[in-house]
């Protein structure tokens, strides 16, 4: 039985399942009625996700599918399938909205996090690849190097993905992403003008120039895995570890081809972990595993001040002022952590502690130690410093995730603590006017706060960068003009081809529409005379046949009239043939009922005289 990755109800009664065969299990109620291939080409079906007429799928290779129900509750349909161009991930956890399902979101395998345009797939083609990134994309995995520019709002990253990105800390958005696919991103250090980079690949350490949408190589040096680089604050000089040297480069040099330092810093007998120019450049302070720090006076190459403390692996220092602090923690001698793992008690992490040392102004005393803050069994991994007028703040970026907030100068451990990361902060910068803290970390998150500074007890104004601050150019390459300008020439002269072909077809529909036209007219005042003469002979013969109608009207009245004439004397014939017929009748009637009132007079008295007889012969 394959192993089932996700699942989702589509509704009270029909739940979807994924499997890692890229199969999906349609199951109604505790029954499974269907199992549908997903179109990934054999790949696993990692998340889904329920729609109000059907669901969504996602699964390796970054393939995306969308379901929907046309017959059967039970039964749905394939309806499309679409591809990320992150090949290498899977799409592990869909969300969509309850009331809008025209977008959906998609969490991939490599920590990328992007939305699908679900309401306009009918529009979209196959082939492209149609998410939309937040950001324009994450790390994915550790970040190995970060910095902030000055005259730009950029801060530029790298990391063990292969990629270099500049983020705009204004906008919050990646404006650049540039990957290496071949190549291991080991450090990265940003030009204070922010137009140059320079990082260190596994193989060689390259000047990048930004432009306005890419990243273009400038030059590059023989140094092999360098893990720290630096610019200067004024930008003059660049830094980058070798191994246990320092290597020094004028930056007009590097952009002009020279391939070699101007000065090499050699004193150190392990690899340098960290390095930091001083204020005004003069000074360079760098640090070892094994707990050596080193200032450096670069106008002489002289080294101003040391401290060496064996016990220590020194993680980062940098400059405060006349001072220099350094992060670090203990070595565990590897005899005690046998020792206390075979006892089966006690703690073998490191203690973790700051250290504020003189600097080269104190004369004799520079290395000397002023303060010794004990952190506890924690480790702090970078350091970043604040300059403010009012006050200094020192962060800490600690190996759990978290960073540490401490005033400066103090000589307590009290502090104020964000977590934040996953994993161990790798890098730690501050913005231009001090009014974002940057940190980065090996879970491959870049975080952005806001300093908040306090006087009196009271906040300060947080005096938030606007994008009038910063230069508002962007680089561009001769030949990216070139190139604009021959497509700007081509577009021309493909706009003048479309010109003069479109006068001209213009020109031929106006003369076709004009011959059409005096064709239809021609057409229409033909018919229009026809339908005339048509007109004039219905005319006629309707006059006629009126005419015809008016006669004919007039013979039958005067038929009528004579038929009436005719019937009216028959009339008064009959009627005086009938009057005559009637007093002939009348008299005839007359003379019987006289006949017959006689005889009636006779009869009575006959009958009188025969009852007088009988009277008297009683």
């Amino acid at each position: 039985m394959p192993d089932i990755t996700d699942h989702a109800y589509i509704n009270d009664e029909v739940l979807v399942a994924t499997t890692a065969a890229g199969e999906v299990w349609i199951f109604l109620g505790f029954d499974l009625k269907d199992v549908i291939a997903a179109d990934f080409g054999g790949l696993a079906v990692t998340s889904v996700a329920a729609l109000a007429n059907g669901f969504v799928i996602g699964g390796e290779g970054g393939f995306f599918s969308v379901y929907e129900n046309h017959e059967r509750k039970e039964h749905f349909q394939c309806t499309r399938t679409f591809r990320s161009s992150l090949t290498e991930s899977s799409i592990t956890g869909i969300a969509s909205l309850p009331k809008n399902e025209d977008c959906v979101a998609c969490m991939f395998s490599n920590d990328q996090v992007a939305t699908f345009p679900l309401g306009r797939m009918d529009y979209l083609d196959d082939e492209g690849d149609h998410f939309n990134y937040l950001s324009s994309g994450n790390h994915c995995g550790a970040i190995t190097g970060m910095d902030c520019a000055l005259n730009k709002p950029l801060v530029v990253t790298c990391g063990v993905d292969h990629t270099i990105r500049c983020w705009n800390y204004i906008t919050f958005q990646c404006e650049i992403v540039q990957s290496y696919p071949n190549d291991d991103l080991l450090s990265l250090a940003c030009h204070p003008d922010g137009f140059q980079i320079l990082v260190g690949f596994r193989d060689k350490l390259r000047l990048l120039q930004i432009t306005i949408d890419d990243m273009k190589q400038l030059n590059e040096f023989g140094i092999k895995a360098c893990r720290e680089c630096r610019f200067s604050h004024g930008g003059a000089i660049a830094a980058a570890v070798n191994a246990t040297k320092i290597h020094l480069y004028k930056v007009f040099d590097m952009c002009n081809g020279n391939q070699g330092p101007y000065m090499i810093l050699d004193g150190h007998s392990h690899v340098v972990k960290h390095i930091s120019f001083q204020g005004l450049d003069h000074f360079l302070v760098s640090c070892s595993i094994d707990g050596t720090v080193y200032e450096w006076d670069l106008r002489d190459k002289q080294r101003v001040a040391e401290n060496v403390q064996k016990a220590i692996v020194c993680e980062a220092a940098i400059f405060a002022e006349d001072t220099i602090i350094t992060c670090g923690a203990s070595k565990v001698p590897k005899d005690v952590g046998r020792t206390r793992g075979a006892a089966g008690g006690g703690d073998t992490k490191p203690a973790g502690s700051l250290r504020e040392l003189k600097g080269e102004s104190y004369g004799s005393e520079a290395g000397k130690m002023i303060s010794d803050i004990k952190l506890g069994l924690v480790t702090p991994k970078v350091l970043a410093l604040t300059q403010n007028s009012k006050q200094q703040l020192l962060f800490v970026g600690m190996e759990g995730g978290t960073v540490r907030t401490f005033s400066y100068p103090s000589t307590t451990a009290s502090f104020s603590e964000c977590p934040a990361h996953e994993g161990s902060v790798s890098h730690l910068c501050v913005s231009q006017n001090d009014c974002y803290l940057f940190s980065a970390s090996e879970d491959g998150a870049l975080f952005c706060y806001e300093i908040q500074m306090f006087e009196g007890g009271s906040k300060l104004q947080l005096r938030r960068p606007v994008a009038d601050q910063f230069v508002d150019m962007s680089l561009i390459s001769r030949l990216a003009v070139e190139e604009q300008r021959g497509v700007m020439v081509d577009l021309q002269e493909t706009i003048k081809e479309l010109s003069t072909s479109t006068e001209y077809k213009v020109h031929m529909k106006e003369q076709y529409y004009t011959e059409l036209l005096k064709k239809q007219q021609a057409d229409q005042d033909s018919l229009r005379e026809s339908e005339q003469q048509r007109y004039e002979t219905l005319k006629r013969m309707k006059e006629k046949q009126e005419l015809e109608a008016a006669e004919a009207i007039q013979s039958m009245e005067e038929a009528h009239m004579k038929a009436a004439e005719e019937l009216e004397a028959l009339y008064e014939r009959k009627l005086a043939m009938h009057a005559a017929r009637y007093d002939e009748m009348k008299g005839a009637k007359d003379d019987i009922q006289c006949e017959f009132e006689e005889r009636i007079e006779v009869m009575r008295r006959e009958h009188t005289v025969q009852l007088e007889r009988q009277h008297f012969q009683a």
